[in-house]
């Protein structure tokens, strides 16, 4: 079997499948699983999949050419968010995949621009419950 996405979901779907006993190849584009975390959270999530015996492909442009080694094909590369909302005619800043600058508190650089989760670069907690939790 052939996971297409390294993602969260590509991950999951990889270990599922090799624990029912698939031999599965997991193929991620970009040059490391999860491409969203950091180096060593993807170097001990691929280290944990080789000993399920998942083989894993990185920096892997045309997986898709090679569909006909494998009996099935799963592909699971994710959402990508609109990227034509004219954020750029309102001057807020965006971060790489178009998804909105925040400083530490999700505030954008335009004080009364309001925004949903989706759009964020990082996952934010509101401050009050920062600060109940410290």
């Amino acid at each position: 079997m052939l996971v297409i996405g390294g993602g969260a979901i590509g991950v999951e779907m990889a270990t599922i499948f090799a624990g029912f006993g698939c031999s599965v190849t997991l193929a991620e584009c970009e040059e490391q699983l999860l491409p969203n975390e950091d180096a060593d959270v993807s170097q001990e999530v691929k280290k944990n999949l080789s000993k399920q015996s998942v083989e894993v492909l990185t920096s892997c442009m045309d997986a898709l050419n090679s569909t006909d080694k494998y009996e099935k094909v799963l592909i699971v590369t994710g959402r990508s968010p609109a990227n034509d909302l004219g954020l750029d005619k309102i001057s807020v800043k965006t971060a790489a995949r178009v998804f909105v600058e925040t400083n530490e508190f999700c505030q954008t650089n335009i004080e009364i621009f309001m925004l949903s989760v989706t759009l964020l670069a990082k996952v934010c907690l509101p401050v009050p419950l920062k600060m109940k939790a410290a």
